[in-house]
């Protein structure tokens, strides 16, 4: 039987024991490394990176909200419009299908 739980275990615990692997390997470097991290980080380099990595995580945000919102291409939500229809049902589908292919599009105003 598969599990998937235990997969995601054994690959935790074969992380770390790889980490502490590398790090009892590479000690006398550690202090120098973290040295290193504490010094830079409070660097204006390191706040301009820091802001330009947040400015362009909150654009692909808003631009991928954006171009999944704009137009509702692919959410599934032309089905709430089309179960209200007024329509028989066989007639309703043909316009669906057909508007899903753009075959009806230059009908529209």
């Amino acid at each position: 039987m598969f599990r998937a739980d235990l997969i995601v275990v054994e690959c935790l615990r074969r992380s770390r024991v790889t980490l502490l692997i590398v790090l009892i390997h590479h000690a006398p470097a550690v202090p120098d490394a973290l040295a290193g991290i504490v010094r830079y980080a409070f660097e204006p380099a390191a706040a301009a990176g820091g802001f330009a990595g947040a400015t362009v995580l909150a654009a692909l945000r808003y631009g991928v909200a954006h171009g999944i919102f704009s137009n509702e291409a692919g959410l599934g939500s032309a089905s709430i419009a089309h179960a209200q229809a007024r329509n028989t049902p066989g007639g309703q589908g043909l316009w669906a299908f057909g508007k899903s292919r753009s075959i009806h599009s230059s009908l529209e105003p």
